[in-house]
């Protein structure tokens, strides 16, 4: 079966195994062997059904289950289901995120644990050797475009080179995952271990080849009962030969389930990091402005040009003082060259203080800045000055509070001329309110964003998709269906008057496409109140609904009044009756080509 990276995926399987040995259900979600996912436990007489969840790492097709069985007796399947629950939620507080290219390079060989030559010194809180005394390695840190990266080399005997990461501390009871951005050109890398304290040491995924690609692989990883709370995480590789080195670029520890943040501060809403593009450059002039329909290379949903016709500049990403980062320089004279997202970066609420996070480099006479605008206004609700920073990178932070709820765009400026103006970014990071994430399904409080959702159009009958079109996915927890297999209904999003849209449509049959969340949005709690807001728009002949159950009993449910071209909010304020989760349904009850439904926010809160 074929399996995408990064979504999870729930086994179900009913089997019958008597004896007294287990056996185990793996998945091959690596290229290169199966993993344990689930034991299958001993049924004595009797049918049992286990179920097990697995995200993989990359994307693979085919992808295959395996039964594993050690013991004299038999093992019996007969029933064997596997669900797609979309693409899996982006992780939480981060327990180690890498900073290779702060190293200093370094290129050590050794056999075994003796040192043969050394250039530079094995950075501090690192540990490599090899575990075989006869087999010679080489540990690295090296140049890799714009930053550096660890490289372990396999040279003479066994592939035993390792290299341990400093301590990480995890805690007890919580899941992780651990993401690892490699490269290797043989079939097989290397392998991944945790050796927690005091001493334990296991394997916890092979590192198949990347045929020289950078790839990022993703890990679960929990704390077992007699592990302590420092673990150190190795490398090891498998590949053979000075040739094929396991390089790897970044390594991340955070928490499964819960939006990124930095300490101390809240969601990480949206992040633009210059290192996961390409380079290109582009000169404009005459108000010209173009997309990667004109540069290939340039960076999906942006556009660059310059807004006064008499204006000359230059926007490129680029290699700059170490970093890779984007670069505006206007020629003599100009001052208008810019770089900015195409659709909105994230919905932001209104009275709620937001940060907006950005490193940036600027020569002497530098005058840039960040802005994050509210869409059609040109004056931003957030401006962050760049000014120059003496060839160095900084990072700064501004502070703010929107007035009105809303989507925001991103621009990136430059108002000053010449090379002496020339400003460069290299992160720029929007980060929620602290507290309760905004967004964070199972919160408090939750808010649907579509910043970052790509086009796609989906036709379901029941829970199967029958025809799709595009590579973007339902934001999680949302996922769609039709009530009846007599239905065949479209799910769909596309910007709708300049803002990304999810659309409900029936194409054929009873009306009873629907969208629903798999998942709590929020845990509420007893005698307490909550609003649920939608902003929706209708077609002409375009009908639907939108239901709020609370414990799995609908508790209030709300017909959509005719929005034809126009956005129309809609608000119920929901009393809960007993602790639980509040889950929605959004439907479309209209059918044909002008009879769609569209949402473009969800908003759920507690009240006083």
């Amino acid at each position: 079966l074929p399996l995408e990276a990064d979504h999870l995926y729930q086994v179900t399987v009913e089997y019958q195994l008597r004896g007294t040995t287990n056996g185990q259900l793996k998945v091959n979600d690596t290229d290169v062997r199966g993993r344990a996912v689930r034991d299958l436990k001993t049924t004595a007489r009797g049918w049992a059904t286990a179920t097990a969840t697995f995200r993989p790492g990359i994307s693979v097709n085919p992808g295959r289950l395996e039964f594993a069985h050690t013991g004299s007796d038999v093992m019996a399947i007969r029933r064997i289901e596997v669900a797609d629950q979309g693409p899996a939620p982006p992780p939480g507080q981060i327990a180690y995120r890498s900073d290779f290219g702060a190293l200093a390079p370094a290129k050590i060989k050794l056999q075994g644990k003796e040192m043969l030559e050394s250039t530079g010194q094995i950075p501090a809180g690192f540990q490599t050797y090899a575990w075989d005394g006869n087999s010679i390695m080489e540990f690295a840190v090296e140049p890799e475009g714009n930053t550096r990266v660890l490289a372990l080399r396999s040279l003479e005997g066994r592939e035993s080179g390792m290299i341990f990461l400093p301590d990480v501390t995890v805690r007890k009871g919580v899941n992780y995952w651990v993401s690892v951005e490699y490269q290797c050109y043989s079939d097989r890398a290397g392998k991944v271990r945790a050796l927690a304290d005091p001493g334990k040491v296991r394997d916890i995924s092979e590192l198949p080849g990347t045929t020289g690609e950078w790839r990022t692989i993703h890990i679960p990883f929990r704390l077992q009962d007699d592990e302590g709370e420092a673990v150190r995480f190795e490398f090891h590789i498998t590949a053979k030969g000075a040739e094929n080195p396991l390089r790897i670029r970044s390594v991340v520890v955070a928490e499964a389930g819960l939006p990124t943040a930095p300490a101390g501060l809240g969601q990480s809403l949206y992040r633009f990091t210059a290192a996961d593009a390409k380079p290109f450059r582009t000169t404009l002039s005459q108000g010209r402005h173009v997309t990667r329909t004109e540069v290939s290379d340039m960076p999906a949903g942006f556009m660059a040009g310059v807004w006064k016709k008499e204006d000359t500049g230059e926007v490129a990403i680029e290699d700059i003082a170490g970093r890779r980062a984007v670069t505006l320089k206007n020629e003599d004279g100009s001052v208008s060259i810019q770089f900015f997202a195409t659709q909105p970066i994230a919905q932001l609420s209104a009275g709620r203080e937001y940060t907006l996070r950005v490193v940036h480099w600027g020569n002497a006479d530098a005058t840039g800045k960040i802005e994050v605008r509210k869409p059609r206004v040109n004056t931003g609700i957030c401006a962050h000055r760049v000014r120059g920073t003496n060839g160095q990178w900084e990072e700064t932070t501004s502070k703010f509070t929107p007035t009105e709820d809303g989507p925001v765009h991103l621009y990136f400026q430059n108002s000053a001329g010449g090379d002496s103006g020339k400003v460069a970014f290299h992160t720029v990071e929007l980060i929620g309110p602290g507290g309760t994430p905004v967004g964070a399904a199972g919160g408090s409080s939750y808010q649907l964003s579509l910043a970052g959702t790509r086009a796609f159009a989906r036709r379901y009958k029941k829970d199967a998709v029958v025809e799709t079109q595009g590579d973007g996915n339902l934001p999680a927890p949302w996922a769609a269906n039709t009530a009846g297999d007599e239905t065949l209904g479209d799910v769909f999003a596309e910007a709708l008057g300049g803002q990304m849209a999810i659309g409900l449509r029936n194409h054929q049959g009873p009306s009873s496409v629907r969208l629903f969340s798999r998942s709590d949005l929020v845990r509420v709690k007893a005698g307490q109140k909550y609003t649920v807001k939608l902003s929706y728009q209708t077609d002409q002949n375009g009908k639907g609904w939108y239901g709020v159950s609370i414990g799995g009993t609908e508790v209030n449910r709300t017909d959509f009044t005719p929005a034809v071209g126009n956005w129309k909010d809609t608000e119920v304020t929901v009393t809960a009756r007993t602790d639980g989760g509040l889950t929605m349904a959004i439907g479309c009850e209209s059918s044909g080509s002008e009879a769609s439904v569209y949402i473009r926010s969800v908003q759920v809160r507690q009240v006083p």
